[in-house]
């Protein structure tokens, strides 16, 4: 009796179905192989075993893999969510984001456990964690302010990178508080966790432009010119024309008038182009041009300044803007009595490159200074060729070396322009791209009937 009971455990151990290789299946070249494999563990997703090789599937190389084992994953039991949080610092960074993929998706379910996996002393699940978290808006923001009091600074700006992506107007006064924090890292965090919170934030960083910190004064500075938001040009005005302010923080505030663009920082940019600092002075014509067409007018204006640096940075700030408009102003530059405006008035001429100011850019080759003549010479060269080509021979004999320099290197510019303007002139073949001469009817090179020949 027991001898036929063994025969019939041997039967059934011999017939039945053998376990799948579900590794070797997901490490398969072939691409339905790995989908039946995942499709098993679909199946199966409420076992342990099935998880990790669902969790490990979620690094392959085909994207319709990756969905159908997050779908398996989310939608199975709560027993994947410990799974998934471990795979927070999985070595494959593709593990690592498709996991929090699949922590998102499953929701409230998965809150609780990624609210503690915040706490980890581990920066990846920090730092997934903080991703996940910031999906779920209002819910977490408790959980990120409790974590801005922790002494972890890992801790401390995975919370703020979190809480400047939920978007919430309830971050940014704990956020502000952290633009005064000992640590440069931290202080940046805030400031870009602000940014992405924009409108928002702009009263409360206005406010900051008073503060007795002077690393607040500096982010709230950075962030409101980085959000654009007009509210804030008046304040920053007001803080640009207090005569006690350091030239960092001028320059700071004139960098963040430029990024708003709005026309009412104009009269207030213009003068600061008088500005002691050459630093101030550029970063206002900087600003000024970012402003751009609006800022002409005003321009036009100071370039009949007092102040030799204020008519000096409009006349340039015009040239780089190529503004027409200013063309017959900076002709009447050219007469200025300090060298460098007429220097910068040669120079703006030959940016916009308008043919009313040869004839009196031609009067100026023989500039007592130096590098008006160069600056002449290179202009004449910008505006037109026939007038260029004379300047450029007659400056071959300036009494400077510099000047013929630039002469010989014009004169070398305007070749090469008009051989390639000789050349676009030609008829050239549709098939080969070769040069015909005009009035032939066939390409010489390849035989093609030239169109219009």
């Amino acid at each position: 009796m027991a001898s036929k009971e063994k025969k019939k455990t041997a039967t059934r151990e011999t017939t039945a179905p053998a376990e799948p290789d579900l590794v070797g299946q997901l490490r398969s070249p072939n691409l339905e192989i790995r989908k039946k494999a995942v499709a098993e563990l679909a199946r199966t997703k409420r076992e342990k075993r099935s998880i990790d090789l669902l969790v490990q599937a979620l690094s392959d190389d085909n994207e319709g893999i990756v969905m159908l084992a997050m779908k398996a994953l989310a939608d199975g039991e709560d027993a994947s969510i410990g799974t998934l949080i471990a795979a927070l610092k999985n070595p494959s960074w593709t593990v690592r984001k498709n996991s929090a993929k699949v922590l998102v998706r499953m929701g409230d379910r998965a809150l609780k456990e990624i609210v503690a996996a915040m706490r980890s002393d581990d920066e990846d699940v920090q730092f997934w964690a903080g991703e996940v978290l910031s999906e779920f808006g209002e819910k977490a923001l408790d959980s990120f302010l409790e974590l801005l009091k922790r002494s972890s600074q890992s801790s401390k700006i995975c919370a703020i990178n979190a809480l400047g992506k939920t978007g919430s107007s309830r971050a940014v006064e704990p956020l502000v508080d952290q633009l005064g924090n000992e640590s440069w890292s931290v202080r940046k965090a805030a400031a870009e966790a602000l940014w992405e919170i924009g409108e928002p934030a702009v009263d409360p960083l206005v406010r900051c432009l008073d503060s007795d910190n002077p690393d607040v004064q500096y982010w709230a500075i950075q962030v409101l010119g980085e959000i654009g938001d007009t509210r804030a040009v008046t304040p920053l005005i007001k803080k640009l024309k207090d005569d006690t302010q350091p030239e960092e923080k001028r320059i700071s505030c004139i960098k963040a008038l430029g990024e708003i663009e709005d026309p009412a920082a104009i009269q207030a940019l213009i003068e600061q182009l008088g500005n002691a600092s050459w630093f101030v002075r550029r970063a206002a014509g900087e600003a000024l041009w970012q402003i751009g067409p609006a800022a002409v007018g005003d321009l036009i204006r100071a370039l009949t300044s007092p102040n030799v640096d204020v008519r000096y940075w409009a006349s340039k700030v015009l040239g780089e803007m190529q503004a027409k408009e200013a063309v017959e102003p900076l002709i009447k530059l050219l007469e200025d009595r300090d060298w460098t405006i007429r220097s910068g008035a040669a120079y703006s001429l030959g940016e916009i490159g308008d043919e009313r100011a040869a004839e009196s850019l031609l009067k100026y080759l023989e500039d007592p200074n130096e590098i008006v003549r160069k600056n002449v010479v290179i202009a004449l060269g910008q505006i037109g060729d026939a007038k260029a080509i004379k300047s450029s021979e007659q400056a071959l004999e300036d009494e400077s070396e510099w000047v013929r320099r630039y002469a010989a290197e014009t004169l070398e510019k305007i070749k090469d322009k008009k051989v390639d303007m000789e050349y676009a002139r030609k008829v050239h073949c549709r098939k080969c791209k070769g040069t015909v001469e005009a009035g032939w009817k066939f390409c010489p090179l390849c035989g093609e009937t030239v169109k219009g020949g």
